[in-house]
């Protein structure tokens, strides 16, 4: 898991390329439903709630 606010952003930055195209945060998460582990899934949307949530902030 990402710790610092700049891996945090590239993590994050990572699970919205898909294909060579972006995709929203909701895309990405439906993608993953049949190809990850639960708990890697509630990962990446924890994540993306929060960088969503810092960015709203500024």
């Amino acid at each position: 898991m990402p710790r610092t606010l700049e891996e945090k952003i590239v993590a994050h930055a990572d699970n919205l390329i898909q294909d060579c195209r972006r995709v929203t945060l909701d895309e990405a998460l439906e993608n993953m439903r049949n190809k990850a582990p639960k708990h890697v899934i509630e990962k990446v949307e924890r994540l993306g709630r929060e960088i969503e949530e810092l960015r709203r902030k500024r």
